[in-house]
């Protein structure tokens, strides 16, 4: 039976992250938008440079050097963002949405709360009942003392 409330408690944890993932990945791609606009900015402020200024070649070897480092973090952050976007239209699309989740997940807490609360009644057989009850009343006082 700890197996099984084990691995309950691993699916709750899964879905857990899942629905963190679904709440906290809009922002994160807002973010990485944000960045991916402020990196096609420096872009084009250095386009711009090389473009009306008269520049040495090493004047121009150093432009060129700064272009390459943002078009490299530009990359990532596209790659990164690309990423997100799938993975967050395809849990989308396999789940429903997030309010789905957290209907899972509000199912996986109730048969936890339930299944913990669980006695049994007796129907016929009354008296074995009652020594079930006798024995635990039992090992609570000796455990007790």
């Amino acid at each position: 039976m700890n197996e099984i409330k084990a691995d309950v408690f691993e699916f709750e944890k899964s879905i857990s992250n899942i629905m963190n993932f679904m709440e906290n990945a809009p922002k994160e791609m807002e973010e990485l938008n944000k960045q991916l606009s402020s990196c096609d900015l420096e872009i084009a402020d250095l386009e711009h440079y090389a473009e009306f200024v008269n520049f040495n070649a090493s004047e121009g070897y150093l432009i060129s050097k700064e272009l390459k480092q943002v078009l490299k973090r530009r990359r990532e952050v596209k790659r990164k963002l690309a990423l997100l976007e799938s993975t967050h239209t395809r849990f989308s699309c396999m789940v429903g949405g997030l309010k789905n989740v957290a209907k899972w997940k509000e199912g996986v807490e109730k048969s936890l709360t339930v299944n913990d609360n669980k006695l049994y009644t007796p129907r016929i057989r009354v008296e074995l009942y009652d020594r079930i009850n006798g024995i635990k009343r039992e090992e609570n006082i000796i455990n007790n003392t």
